[in-house]
């Protein structure tokens, strides 16, 4: 029996000012969800979504019986799984479904960051 990889992934804490904890994230479970997530966006390849938000109802649906339910271990997870995915991923090809799926959780784990969602709706306010 192998060992397994263990990936650090330090997750944002509650203030955006200060680093969060460390978490460690079993590199396997992050491939079981990037393969499945990366699966999901691929079989999408025929219908050529032109947004990437297109793929993210039908990639969360497919992986959220795989994710946590803790907070900071569902974050470290998600982060891994981006991780993995960029590994892999085709920028050449916007249809690949690593991309694909890495578009998408790599979105949603940006305005998961505290204090992102507001500073992005804020930042149209000051712009001419």
């Amino acid at each position: 029996m192998s060992e397994d990889t263990i990936l650090k992934i330090r997750v944002p804490g509650e203030n955006p000012w200060a680093q969060g904890p460390i978490v460690d994230v079993l590199r396997s479970d992050a491939v079981k969800i990037a393969d499945i997530a990366a699966l999901t966006a691929e079989n999408l390849r025929h219908k050529k979504f032109q947004a990437a938000w297109n793929y993210d109802t039908p990639i969360f649906s497919a992986i959220k019986e795989h994710l946590p339910q803790e907070k900071v271990e569902f974050f470290a997870l998600l982060l891994a799984v981006q991780r993995i995915l960029l590994e892999r991923m085709n920028r050449e090809d916007w249809y690949d479904g690593n991309y694909a799926a890495y578009r998408s959780i790599s979105t949603r784990n940006a305005y998961a960051t505290p204090g992102f969602a507001e500073a992005r709706r804020n930042s149209y306010t000051f712009s001419s």
